[in-house]
């Protein structure tokens, strides 16, 4: 609580995993960023996970 009121907060996460073979771990932060960002347009306080093809 701050000067005895209350501040909403909200959560939203990308998740991915990184295959073996992947290379550089490039590939999934893209997709987890992907993932972020599709939670945060669904309306947050949400958990995406964005897999590779």
């Amino acid at each position: 609580m701050v000067n005895e009121g209350e501040i909403p907060v909200t959560i939203s996460i990308g998740v991915s995993e990184y295959l073996p073979g992947e290379g550089l771990i490039d590939s999934a932060m893209v997709r987890a960023d992907k993932a972020l960002y599709q939670a945060k347009h669904a309306g947050r306080n949400q958990v995406r996970i964005q897999q590779a093809a």
